[in-house]
């Protein structure tokens, strides 16, 4: 559907508005009346992946299959 250069371009676009945006949340948090809710709520979405990647890992075999 893309080509390997638009999917580079789009990759980018996301990845600099990502860093952006959280440049600037972290910029502005220590000022911040919100800081424990907000370093809470960061571990809880930490703790959240981490779990979700080691339970949809389990019985996934390490070889690539090709059918």
């Amino acid at each position: 559907m893309f080509g390997s250069r638009s999917a580079l371009l789009v990759a980018g676009a996301v990845s600099a508005l990502s860093l952006g945006g959280l440049a600037t949340f972290l910029r502005l948090l220590p000022d911040s009346a919100s800081t424990l809710p907000s370093a809470a709520t960061f571990a809880l979405v930490v703790v959240a992946v981490a779990t979700g990647v080691v339970v949809g890992s389990r019985g996934v075999p390490d070889e690539t299959s090709y059918w």
